[in-house]
């Protein structure tokens, strides 16, 4: 699998797959009280709010470089962009147009980093599957 934010590659088929993929929608519900009502009334908004989460990890040569990457992390990810998620090179893609990077809290051990995301998304365009 591999997952890009705009152009940035967050994770790639192979060693860098993502693990622990997790794709939570909720409806968006908005309660609304109305004069003199002893209750709340729910009503559907018609959308709904995801968060993509999943975590990667990332081998480097030397300590130092993953320490450099770890504390770069922040400033090189883009904030906003079009999410794509490969599930295989030789089939469709998923886009999500419009994501919101939320979090990643990346973790050091050694030369290895073990990153995890959280990337707001909204309505999804398919590519066309090969068969």
């Amino acid at each position: 699998m591999k997952i890009k934010l705009g152009t940035f590659v967050i994770a790639d088929h192979g060693e860098e797959s993502p693990g622990n993929l997790s794709f939570p929608s909720q409806e968006v519900v908005q309660m609304v009280g109305r004069m003199r009502q002893a209750n709340m009334t729910p009503i559907h908004r018609g959308n709904q709010s995801t968060t993509v989460s999943f975590n990667t990890t990332k081998q480097f040569d030397t300590i130092t470089k993953a320490e450099l990457y770890m504390l770069d992390l922040r400033d090189v990810v883009p904030k906003t962009g079009t999410l794509e998620i490969q599930v295989d090179r030789e089939k469709g893609s998923r886009f999500y147009e419009g994501a919101v990077f939320v979090s990643a809290s990346p973790r050091q051990m050694g030369c290895s980093l073990t990153i995890d995301w959280q990337i707001a998304v909204g309505a999804t365009r398919k590519t066309k599957t090969k068969t």
